[in-house]
């Protein structure tokens, strides 16, 4: 199953409120994540909530790395350690989904030569009965280097033994503004059944109740599209200033500030050429 939702949606709120219901403890869901500083801040959480509970400092660790791990030691477990054991769980939420490395950077990292995605689907295949991997996926919020997008958990859907029962958002499927025009299958792909339900797509940002088009205007702005962007008027709403003078931007900020408030520019090193 795949949910979507554009930035600040609250796809993580779900997850974490999926695993930890109380309908979910007879069959645990494990929650994890390949954002590692996500994985960390909440781990602090529960551990302090564990703590504040009367538990002591070692095992409110366990508890927390318990609730919400990196995918990464989830995939040496299931691939060095136990590499034919089934999963003590029957169900995973996998957040961050479109961050899975492809099979480049999973070879270049671990020497494990098929993609994330595929590893995943593999290891949940063990079970004999039955399994699920819940996807919870930004789409066109790919970051670093190597992470393979929405369009590889279709690709490792299709090349798997098992077919695989498949629930998503019409928005995944045909590739709409909160995934960047992303889909989930290609065209040669188009015969596998999907299950699609508009309740799977998280279409608001949370962060701010304002900022429903905010994530289609980048999207728009990114792709070149200045008549769709500018007929969103989100500029009505939030303080939005374009440019390519460096010297325009610094004047900006500076009347822009208010009082004491600091203000600074962020730059990516991959994009000073």
């Amino acid at each position: 199953m795949l949910s979507d939702g554009c930035s600040g949606s609250g796809k993580t709120l779900v997850g974490l409120g999926l695993a930890h219901l109380s309908e979910s403890r007879t069959d645990a869901i494990h929650f994890m994540s390949g954002n590692g500083p996500l994985v960390s801040v909440l781990q602090e959480v529960f551990r302090r909530q564990a703590m504040r509970d009367g538990v002591p400092a070692t095992p409110a660790l366990v508890h927390a790395q318990t609730l919400i791990e990196n995918v990464h030691v989830f995939a040496k477990n299931y691939t060095e350690r136990d590499p034919d054991r089934a999963p003590s769980n029957h169900v995973i939420i996998f957040d961050e989904a479109q961050r899975a490395w492809n099979l480049a950077q999973n070879l270049n990292k671990f020497g494990r030569n098929y993609s994330e995605p595929a590893m995943l689907l593999k290891i949940m295949e063990r079970h004999s009965d039955w399994a699920c991997v819940i996807a919870l996926v930004g789409g066109g919020q790919e970051i670093n280097s190597g992470e393979a997008g929405l369009e590889e958990w279709g690709k490792a859907l299709v090349a798997s033994g098992i077919k695989w029962a498949v629930y998503a958002s019409p928005e995944v499927i045909e590739g709409g503004t909160s995934t960047a025009g992303h889909r989930l299958f290609d065209e040669d792909s188009r015969d596998i059944a999907v299950n699609q339900s508009e309740m799977l797509h998280l279409r608001t940002s949370n962060r701010s109740l304002r900022a429903d088009k905010l994530a289609s205007w980048v999207n728009y702005v990114l792709s070149g599209d200045k008549a769709e962007a500018v007929s969103l008027h989100v500029a009505e709403r939030f303080p939005l200033f374009l440019t390519r003078d460096l010297e325009a931007m610094r004047r900006m900020l500076r009347s822009s500030a208010l009082g004491d408030s600091r203000y600074g520019l962020v730059a990516s090193s991959g994009r000073l050429a």
